[in-house]
């Protein structure tokens, strides 16, 4: 037992550093849509930096209107973000 927590303190912090690194930019046109719903109150270094982070991906969902869906290729969008289609032209 005292191996098994002894291990897991070792291989923890290795693990923790593994996923810091795998921040990734969004891609092109999600950052296009990302930098077009900006709120008024950031500048766009905030929210570039707070975009960027792979943990507030999914905090932050982008709006899509029916139109702006169909003017722009689906297959290239950045799924790590959470897209929601609302009402609108």
């Amino acid at each position: 037992m005292r191996r098994i927590i002894l291990i897991s303190f070792l291989v923890f912090p290795f693990l923790v550093m593994a996923q810091e690194q795998t921040q990734q930019a969004p891609l092109a046109l999600t950052e296009a849509v990302l930098k077009e719903q900006r709120p008024a109150a950031l500048t766009a270094e905030q929210w570039k930096k707070i975009t960027s982070n792979p943990l507030n991906c999914a905090a932050y969902s982008i709006h899509l209107t029916t139109t702006k869906l169909d003017s722009f290729d689906c297959s290239i969008i950045d799924y790590r973000f959470r897209f929601v289609l609302v009402p609108g032209n």
